[in-house]
């Protein structure tokens, strides 16, 4: 069939059921331009009222998942899309266990270190108050003390 955008086919077409004008086909195509199940129908004069995809290569697609949902991949869907694209798959690399309970150590507050920066320390110090500063010589009324 020769589309707007090139020509195109079915690999296959399987009567499905349904009589009259609501009938029912399973078709199998190689590749997915835009809506071209739909063009390739209407370019043989059929209108299309609803399509629903079963399959997405070797994946079927549960007919429990609903337009718009989601689903993970299943181990063995991975491995065979990868085969059939040519992709490596690499499984990812467990981490070994830390000794221990796994705690970060007392005190300590998640993303940070122990330590304190010298280089933030030092900044501080070699900035002295402008003299004409409202906090010159004033003691902290809160907060943390440094």
């Amino acid at each position: 069939i020769e589309l707007d955008d090139g020509p195109a086919r079915f690999e296959e077409i399987v009567e499905s059921g349904g009589e009259g004008f609501n009938r029912w086909f399973h078709v199998v195509i190689m590749e997915g331009r835009q809506r071209e199940v739909r063009r390739m129908w209407e370019a043989v004069g059929c209108q299309v009222s609803r399509l629903k995809r079963v399959r997405y290569g070797s994946v079927i697609l549960e007919s429990a998942l609903k337009v718009g949902r989601w689903r993970f991949l299943k181990e063995k869907e991975i491995e065979e899309l990868a085969n059939v694209s040519g992709v490596k798959t690499e499984r990812p690399k467990q981490r070994p266990k830390a000794k221990g309970k796994g705690y970060p150590s007392k005190g300590s507050k998640p993303g940070q270190s122990n330590k304190r920066s010298n280089t933030r320390q030092a900044s501080r110090q070699s900035k002295p108050a402008p003299k004409n500063s409202p906090w010159k010589g004033k003691k902290s009324s809160g907060g943390r003390s440094r």
